[in-house]
């Protein structure tokens, strides 16, 4: 298994490719470049838990490499 890596856009600095997110959300690159200026790149372990039911969530991810699963317990 190999990690997962994502920005997360809630604090820090990322020197990041503004042109390529620009292109990846088609934002211009004044709108993709204030997201990774605020955003840290993040390397996850395997079966590392992002999110949990019932907690709240003031993070955005945005996966640059890795595979991530959602399960919903009901």
């Amino acid at each position: 298994m190999s990690l997962a890596t994502a920005l997360d856009v809630q604090g820090g600095q990322q020197d990041g490719n503004a042109a390529q997110l620009a292109e990846a959300f088609a934002c211009t690159q004044d709108v993709s470049s204030a997201i990774l200026h605020r955003a840290r790149q993040v390397d996850y372990p395997p079966r590392a838990v992002l999110l949990s039911s019932g907690k709240r969530c003031e993070d955005v991810f945005i996966m640059l490499a890795g595979r991530a699963r959602a399960n919903a317990l009901s």
